[in-house]
């Protein structure tokens, strides 16, 4: 009887730290992109880090055959927003944590050209022996993703090259990957849009349910790929051709016209789209290539931003109204970049539309 309930205690116990170990793993794939560092390394500021890893010179882009590199951003979730003209947008705010290249792979050693980004920054305490070494050998601290993009030849960076949302173009079209969300099993309905039976007239208890799922005698079984009830989402999926609608150089935000797979906080894969536009690019505009270089203004600007010395726009906007603001203040770019506006009012009659002045 003892040995029995001392069988009984242990199982319980078992099953106890079997869920402790359950909740202890969730929590740490929630924890993803967090600048978590030992005392003893150190990040060099994003102005600093631009100047030292960038080359001194670029090979202009060529529409159709230069290829860059994407990046790996975070969903921060959905805003609306208003353009110019008074016509609402719904917002994916995505934003580039920590962005910068690890490996270059060449055609001569690879076989094919590509280049592994890695975004966020992770504990090296948390890191296993195998990518330990793949982090020091490319001298990089480690990273918590990774993500290999094919790009031409031209569009190569050396490793360490930080790339920031300014590597992208507000009006430019993009194609996002990502897991859609999970929905657990779902009928027939919800998971493939049917339309379901009728409601009365001899119906009972089926409304919901698919019907027929195959004839009789010939062919006498149900053939695989039949839409049936299961398990929806959690599958990788791409949202092709979603625009630009303008980012934040402050925070390393995008914002995107649409929607994107995935729930809030989900990792995503997004570069130039290439499938559906033969130019995402707009034609009148400079494209990055092979991505964004600042300037000296540029890095002025975020110098100031990290320092903290520069003052919201609305706060100086105030500021120069009340008469307090200092006369030595050096006025600084603006933080957002927006797509520019189309050419005359989308509510406006045809015949006379109002014009962009």
């Amino acid at each position: 009887m003892l040995a029995r309930l001392g069988r009984a205690l242990a199982s319980a116990g078992a099953a106890e730290g079997s869920k402790d170990r359950v909740v202890k793993k969730k929590i740490r794939k929630a924890r993803q992109f967090r600048r978590v560092l030992t005392p003893t390394e150190e990040v060099l500021p994003p102005h600093q880090a631009f100047a030292e890893s960038l080359p001194e010179s670029e090979a202009p882009y060529v529409a159709g055959s230069s290829r860059r590199v994407g990046v790996l951003a975070l969903k921060c979730g959905m805003v609306p927003e208003w353009d110019v003209w008074g016509v609402r947008h719904a917002l994916t705010v995505l934003k580039l944590e920590d962005v910068r290249v690890i490996q270059v792979k060449r055609d001569e050693t690879e076989g094919y050209t590509a280049l592994q980004v890695g975004a966020g920054l992770r504990n090296p305490k948390r890191v296993n022996q195998p990518m330990a070494g793949h982090f020091a050998r490319a001298g990089q601290l480690p990273t918590e993703r990774l993500a290999e993009f094919r790009v031409s030849e031209d569009a190569i960076l050396p490793v360490g090259t930080p790339i920031t949302a300014r590597h992208f173009i507000p009006g430019q079209y993009v194609d996002v990957t990502g897991i859609t969300a999970g929905k657990g099993f779902a009928g027939v309905m919800k998971r493939w849009g049917f339309g379901g039976q009728r409601a009365t007239h001899g119906v009972s208890k089926t409304h919901r349910q698919m019907g027929s799922t195959g004839n009789s005698t010939s062919p006498g079984k149900v053939w695989k790929g039949k839409k049936m009830p299961g398990q929806m989402g959690g599958e990788q999926r791409t949202a092709e051709a979603l625009q630009v609608f303008k980012i934040d150089v402050k925070r390393n935000l995008v914002y995107l016209r649409g929607s994107v797979p995935g729930k809030t906080g989900t990792v995503l894969k997004m570069r130039d789209c290439f499938r559906v536009k033969s130019n995402p690019f707009p034609e009148d505009m400079t494209v990055p290539f092979p991505t964004w270089k600042p300037t000296e203004e540029d890095l002025k600007a975020m110098k100031a931003w990290e320092s903290g010395a520069a003052l919201p726009a609305m706060e100086v906007e105030r500021m120069r109204e009340a008469g307090t603001l200092p006369a030595d203040y050096e006025e600084q770019p603006p933080y957002e970049i927006v797509m520019r506006p189309a050419g005359t009012d989308p509510m406006a009659p045809e015949e006379g539309g109002i014009a962009v002045v």
